[in-house]
């Protein structure tokens, strides 16, 4: 494999790499002994050919005093302090090695041009001087500083002379106001929604990490498989899901995964179409003692490593202290004994989003998009690519990293956060997302009228999930940073289990479905009742918080696929609006108890709010009861039936 050089960013000495295996690794320049991520460099050096005829010698110039200067400068000469010393590549644990190659072979050469004799005439005129005479020098530099001195005074003096008087008046920038207040409630649109959180960690640390990492996964497997109701029965839907996860976590560890406290993934994409390099840190709940941890990795020590790393077979690790021990590929035994030393850095797009994650959710996902679009077909099986692909799609071009997080008690949070790339904003991406999710329910639903599933609780939960994604469309609220977009979701606990299932189900049935063929029902919930009254006893998942009246209406609307209209002029007649807030979590509900909980809230004012049915317009129309009862439209009973 070809070898390459890569400049250092502080010093712009070149390193020279064997080949492309060790990008993606943390480099320290020899030089001056900064360390940086070693990535792809962007231009390709160019080097000039020899000419195919030698350029004549040039004419030397005539003058006085000339001087004869050797081809070859000595190692004594005054021209050495000039040259630059040759870059090498520093041995150590986190450096790279340049496979055996001497200093010389990445020496930066010296070009040193003919000085023309009327220069050297000065030159040798000034040392004589130097040689035969330092006072007269000395005098010159101390009356040079004294002219320069009063120049700079005189210069000084002046200015604040005329500072009064000066007619040139600097303008200061002029406020935009509108801005300023836009970014105002930004910023307290986005405080306010990470205040919701239900927890308050510190971020996910890196250390013990020995590359950058392009994704990282961070769980708590203790609480996450800790004897819980709630969350027994989100494993229980996950099923083989869960199962597998489980046993591929105590299989890395070597430690039960209600042992763990924290695990945390990570994973360096490397070069195009190489195995991506995977590392993991563990910390225990409990301390162990350190025969037991010993024990149970065995292998033989690294005597030449500073740090105690233990290799076997194909992997090595390194035990911290009684609690916390990492894991990663023998071939990184180096790079791991240096990471206690040197904890990684992440890549600088990534880094944003970093600094807002928390250690403390069950669940974390962080990863760069283009890492995953570019690497999918050689990391991914055959079967998740697709999905790989429809994922990266859907989330645009304008995202750049993404951070997951889910915490699952007492409600089920999920927080998104979307680093825009540099050629977009985050208001941008925040409308292209939310006008993404807001076409997701009906999207899911043409995907569901096209499976098949074999039983009738599968067709259910799939026939439910494009209402569940409605759900979760509403729940949903999109804040803005001047770095990201904030996205976040509060459901009922409910809604943890039933999201998981469906998703399970619907893409399980997906890679046995003719996505190319017509619609067909997926069950009950998928085939609309022909009269409205009907669809009004189709289940919804209600949790409204803070939801104005005419987009509580509009999600019921959605769900049961039938005109909710609300008589504007109706309701403020009686004095109502359309702002109302409603705020109540029923769980899942037949729409008109849902409908029935709304009105209640009205029910012992002058003129209520009612409904009414319009089987032969196919709608229903939201507004109060002297007003329906003038139009000579019957009223609903939303009450519960027994």
């Amino acid at each position: 494999m070809a070898s390459v050089t890569i400049n250092c960013p502080q010093c712009s000495s070149g390193l020279k790499l064997p080949d492309r295996k060790m990008l993606g690794r943390t480099g320290k320049c020899p030089k001056c002994g900064h360390r940086f991520v070693l990535q792809e460099p962007d231009d390709v050096p160019l080097e000039l050919a020899e000419p195919s005829v030698t350029p004549p010698a040039p004419t030397p110039q005539m003058g006085a005093a000339g001087r004869w200067i050797p081809d070859e400068i000595s190692e004594t000469g005054s021209a050495d302090r000039g040259m630059r010393k040759p870059v090498s590549v520093e041995t150590g644990p986190s450096e790279i090695v340049a496979s055996g190659k001497e200093a010389a072979d990445i020496e930066v050469p010296v070009f040193v041009p003919q000085v023309p004799e009327t220069e050297s005439t000065v030159a040798s005129r000034v040392r004589r001087r130097r040689k035969s005479n330092p006072s007269r020098i000395m005098v010159f530099g101390v009356l040079f500083a004294v002219v320069m001195g009063t120049i700079a005074g005189g210069i000084l003096l002046n200015r604040s002379e005329n500072s009064g008087g000066d007619k040139t008046v600097r303008t200061p920038p002029q406020a935009n106001p509108a801005w300023e207040a836009e970014q105002r409630e930004f910023a307290a649109s986005n405080d306010s929604a990470a205040s919701l959180s239900p927890t308050d960690g510190e971020q996910i640390p890196l250390d013990l990490i020995p590359f950058t990492p392009h994704l990282l996964l961070h769980l708590r497997p203790a609480e996450l498989w800790q004897q819980d109701r709630q969350l027994n029965e989100f494993h229980a839907l996950l099923s083989t899901l869960s199962i597998w996860l489980k046993s591929r976590v105590e299989e890395i560890s070597k430690f039960k995964a209600e042992e763990i406290e924290e695990l945390t993934f990570a994973v360096n994409f490397g070069a195009r179409s190489t195995a991506p390099e995977i590392s993991a840190v563990v910390r225990l709940k409990d301390e162990q003692l350190p025969g037991d941890l010993i024990q149970r990795f065995k292998g033989s020590v690294r005597t030449d490593l500073q740090e105690n790393v233990r290799e076997a077979g194909d992997r090595s690790y390194l035990i911290a202290d009684n609690r916390t021990f990492a894991i990663a590929p023998s071939s990184l035994s180096v790079e791991l004994s240096d990471a206690r030393q040197n904890p990684a850095t992440i890549p600088p797009d990534l880094e944003p989003l970093l600094n807002q994650t928390d250690r403390t959710r069950h669940v974390t996902l962080l990863f760069d998009l283009n890492s995953i679009d570019v690497h999918r077909e050689y990391v991914l099986t055959r079967e998740l690519q697709p999905l790989a692909a429809e994922f990266v799609s859907w989330m645009g071009k304008e995202t750049d990293g993404v951070s997951w997080s889910m915490h699952l008690k007492p409600n089920l949070f999920i927080e998104t956060l979307i680093r825009p790339t540099n050629d977009s904003t985050p208001v941008k991406v925040q409308r292209a997302f939310l006008s993404r999710l807001d076409k997701l329910p009906e999207q899911l639903f043409s995907l569901a009228q096209k499976m098949r599933p074999s039983t009738d609780g599968a067709r259910q939960m799939i026939g439910r999930f494009p209402a569940m994604m409605k759900a979760f469309q509403v729940g949903t609220s999109a804040d803005v940073s001047p770095l990201y977009v904030r996205l976040v979701t509060i459901l009922p606990p409910k809604a943890a289990s039933n999201i998981a299932a469906a998703s399970l189900l619907t893409w399980n049935q997906s890679l046995t479905t003719d996505l190319s063929a017509g619609a067909d029902a997926a069950g009950a919930d998928s085939k609309l009742p022909e009269k409205i009254s009907d669809r009004l006893n189709m289940p919804v998942l209600i949790d409204f918080r803070n939801f104005p009246l005419q987009e509580a209406m509009a999600y019921i609307s959605d769900v049961i696929k039938t005109e909710i209209i609300i008589d504007g002029d109706a309701l403020k007649a009686a004095g109502f609006t359309q702002n109302m807030n409603q705020t109540f979590n029923l769980g899942t509900v037949p729409a008109k108890t849902a409908i029935h909980a709304i009105l209640q809230q009205y029910a012992a004012e002058r003129d209520p709010m009612v409904i009414s049915v319009d089987e032969a317009r196919r709608r229903i129309i939201l507004g109060t009861k002297s007003k329906a009862e003038q139009d000579g439209l019957p009223i609903f009973d939303t009450s519960p039936t027994e």
